[in-house]
This record gives structure tokens, sequence and C-alpha cells, in this order.
């Protein structure tokens, strides 16, 4: 798990297996929490989709519902060789 408070200047909260959450500065007005946890199991979603995480089945992000200021980075890295490998930027 990977955990952080960023604040109106940014900041940048890493979790397991190297994904981040990237918030620029203006984002939010005050301190925030900012959680990441690794999910372990998820439901089956059938064979068209492929589990990219590197070992972790998904991530869940925190705080819910929170509404930022300035569009934030989501970025989770991707196993060498499944699904195009490398690092992407997942939401914008």
């Amino acid at each position: 798990m990977g955990e952080g408070v960023v604040g109106p200047g940014g900041g940048v909260v890493v979790g397991w297996g190297g994904v981040e959450v990237r918030v620029p500065e203006g984002a939010v007005r005050g301190e925030v929490e900012v959680r990441i946890e690794p999910l372990w199991e998820v439901e089956e979603v059938g064979e068209w989709r492929e589990n990219v995480t590197g070992g972790a089945a998904g991530y869940r992000f925190y705080p819910d519902g929170i509404v930022f200021e300035e569009p934030v980075e989501v970025v989770i890295p991707v196993e060498e060789g499944v699904g195009g490998g490398g690092t992407g930027v997942l939401l914008r």
C-alpha cells in the first residue's frame, strides 16, 4: 500500500508495484491523504481481459469521491511483454 499527504503545491504518491498518483499544483485546496491499495483478488472478467499489473489484481484509490481542481494522473506500470509493456498514464 502507498499513502501520502498532498497539498496545494501538489505531490506524488507511490504505491505497490510502482503505481503512482500524480497531483499537480492547485489540484487541492488543503492537505489531502491519498492512499493506493493493491487488490489481490477480483471477480473473473472473462478471457478477453488480461491482468498486466505485475501481480496485483488491480488497485483501489482513496479518498473516495474527491473532486480535484486540476486533472491528476494515475500511472500504472505494465509488465514487459504484456499488453505492450512499459508505463502508461491510465487516467488524466
